[in-house]
């Protein structure tokens, strides 16, 4: 496992590569200055968004909120919201 690590202000980003060349990048932390509703609620959308990517890749064509929810650490809730955000911007959903 490979791990390398940068830090800038508060924000802490990490890349885990393992020896079957998956690659993760995890960020914790915030940037200097404090992230407004809209930021966070973006970075929440393209992270859903991701997922369901991902999932696609995979063959799959269904998946449930709660598994996107656990998945990411976020509520059931902000999931439902963040799918019909998605929804609206002409998103197709497998959820």
């Amino acid at each position: 496992m490979n791990n390398k690590v940068a830090s800038s202000g508060l924000q802490i980003t990490s890349t885990v590569s393992d020896s079957s060349g998956g690659t993760m990048i995890i960020t914790r932390g915030s940037s200097a200055g404090s992230a407004d509703a809209g930021s966070a609620a973006k970075k929440v959308e393209g992270a859903v968004y991701a997922y369901i990517q991902a999932v696609r890749a995979l063959g799959r064509t269904t998946i449930h909120t709660e598994e996107i929810a656990k998945a990411l650490g976020l509520p059931v809730d902000r999931v439902d919201a963040t799918l019909d955000a998605l929804k609206k911007k002409g998103v197709k959903v497998l959820a």
